[in-house]
Protein backbone atom coordinates (compact mmCIF):
# COMPACT_ATOMS: atom_id res chain seq x y z
CA UNK A 1 0.00 0.00 0.00
CA UNK A 2 2.79 2.81 0.53
CA UNK A 3 4.39 2.03 -2.90
CA UNK A 4 0.76 2.93 -4.32
CA UNK A 5 0.27 5.93 -1.94
CA UNK A 6 3.80 6.89 -2.95
CA UNK A 7 3.16 6.79 -6.70
CA UNK A 8 -0.35 8.08 -7.04
CA UNK A 9 1.12 11.21 -4.58
CA UNK A 10 4.18 11.38 -7.32
CA UNK A 11 1.67 11.01 -10.27
CA UNK A 12 -0.63 14.18 -8.53
CA UNK A 13 2.88 16.34 -8.02
CA UNK A 14 3.41 15.44 -11.36
CA UNK A 15 0.38 17.69 -12.86
CA UNK A 16 1.35 20.27 -10.78
CA UNK A 17 5.04 20.19 -11.82
CA UNK A 18 4.09 20.68 -15.10
CA UNK A 19 0.96 23.62 -14.63
CA UNK A 20 4.08 25.32 -13.10
CA UNK A 21 6.36 25.17 -15.25
CA UNK A 22 3.62 25.96 -17.77
CA UNK A 23 3.31 29.13 -15.87
CA UNK A 24 6.45 29.83 -15.35
CA UNK A 25 7.40 29.63 -18.87
CA UNK A 26 4.39 32.31 -19.94
CA UNK A 27 5.38 34.01 -17.12
CA UNK A 28 9.27 34.16 -18.32
CA UNK A 29 8.16 34.91 -21.68
CA UNK A 30 6.14 37.95 -21.21
CA UNK A 31 9.02 39.13 -18.43
CA UNK A 32 11.91 38.45 -20.28
CA UNK A 33 10.00 39.61 -24.15
CA UNK A 34 11.78 36.88 -25.34
CA UNK A 35 10.20 33.30 -25.93
CA UNK A 36 13.71 31.68 -27.07
CA UNK A 37 15.17 33.41 -23.38
CA UNK A 38 12.47 31.93 -21.40
CA UNK A 39 12.59 28.18 -23.24
CA UNK A 40 16.13 28.27 -23.32
CA UNK A 41 16.73 29.31 -19.17
CA UNK A 42 14.30 27.21 -18.23
CA UNK A 43 15.74 24.42 -20.38
CA UNK A 44 19.08 25.02 -18.32
CA UNK A 45 16.76 24.96 -14.99
CA UNK A 46 15.57 21.43 -15.72
CA UNK A 47 18.88 20.29 -16.79
CA UNK A 48 19.86 20.90 -13.48
CA UNK A 49 18.05 18.06 -12.22
CA UNK A 50 19.78 15.16 -13.46
CA UNK A 51 23.01 16.59 -12.71
CA UNK A 52 22.15 17.15 -9.26
CA UNK A 53 21.24 13.84 -8.80
CA UNK A 54 23.99 12.37 -10.28
CA UNK A 55 26.01 14.06 -8.22
CA UNK A 56 23.81 12.95 -4.99
CA UNK A 57 24.23 9.24 -6.10
CA UNK A 58 27.99 9.79 -6.31
CA UNK A 59 28.65 11.47 -2.95
CA UNK A 60 25.68 9.35 -0.90
CA UNK A 61 26.16 6.27 -2.74
CA UNK A 62 22.86 5.71 -2.70
CA UNK A 63 20.58 5.29 -5.63
CA UNK A 64 17.58 5.33 -3.87
CA UNK A 65 14.51 7.84 -5.19
CA UNK A 66 12.84 9.45 -2.65
CA UNK A 67 9.33 11.17 -2.19
CA UNK A 68 11.23 14.20 -1.24
CA UNK A 69 13.30 14.21 -4.40
CA UNK A 70 10.20 14.39 -6.88
CA UNK A 71 9.41 17.55 -4.47
CA UNK A 72 12.22 19.37 -5.01
CA UNK A 73 11.21 20.17 -8.65
CA UNK A 74 9.18 22.68 -7.14
CA UNK A 75 12.15 24.49 -5.30
CA UNK A 76 14.31 24.21 -8.54
CA UNK A 77 11.87 25.60 -10.92
CA UNK A 78 10.97 28.63 -8.33
CA UNK A 79 14.99 29.06 -7.99
CA UNK A 80 16.21 29.14 -11.31
CA UNK A 81 13.54 30.88 -12.01
CA UNK A 82 13.96 33.66 -9.61
CA UNK A 83 17.75 33.63 -10.63
CA UNK A 84 16.61 34.25 -14.92
CA UNK A 85 14.65 37.39 -13.82
CA UNK A 86 17.16 38.74 -11.91
CA UNK A 87 20.03 38.27 -14.48
CA UNK A 88 17.43 39.59 -16.89
CA UNK A 89 16.57 42.86 -15.03
CA UNK A 90 20.13 43.66 -14.18
CA UNK A 91 21.04 43.48 -17.70
CA UNK A 92 18.33 45.67 -19.15
CA UNK A 93 19.52 47.60 -16.39
CA UNK A 94 22.77 47.94 -17.44
CA UNK A 95 21.98 49.87 -20.70
CA UNK A 96 22.42 52.98 -18.13
CA UNK A 97 26.09 52.01 -17.03
CA UNK A 98 27.13 51.24 -20.69
CA UNK A 99 26.44 50.27 -24.41
CA UNK A 100 29.17 47.82 -24.88
CA UNK A 101 28.25 44.27 -24.17
CA UNK A 102 31.45 43.24 -22.48
CA UNK A 103 30.81 45.87 -19.64
CA UNK A 104 27.06 44.80 -19.71
CA UNK A 105 27.81 42.00 -18.73
CA UNK A 106 30.35 43.18 -16.19
CA UNK A 107 28.32 44.93 -14.45
CA UNK A 108 25.12 42.59 -14.74
CA UNK A 109 27.55 39.60 -13.07
CA UNK A 110 28.92 42.22 -10.36
CA UNK A 111 25.07 43.21 -9.29
CA UNK A 112 23.60 40.13 -9.80
CA UNK A 113 25.53 37.50 -8.23
CA UNK A 114 25.13 39.03 -5.07
CA UNK A 115 21.18 39.34 -5.55
CA UNK A 116 21.32 35.29 -6.53
CA UNK A 117 23.43 34.44 -3.83
CA UNK A 118 20.92 36.10 -1.47
CA UNK A 119 17.76 34.72 -2.81
CA UNK A 120 19.35 31.08 -3.04
CA UNK A 121 20.43 30.93 0.43
CA UNK A 122 17.53 32.38 1.53
CA UNK A 123 15.25 29.48 -0.10
CA UNK A 124 17.28 27.12 1.13
CA UNK A 125 17.19 28.09 4.48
Amino acid sequence: IETYESLAAVASDAKFAVMSYAFVMIYATLHTRSPFLALVGLFLVMLSIPATLAVFVLVSGSGEFSLMMCLSVFIVIGVGSDMLFVYTDFYKQSLLFSREPVDRLKFTYMQAASSTAATTFTTAM
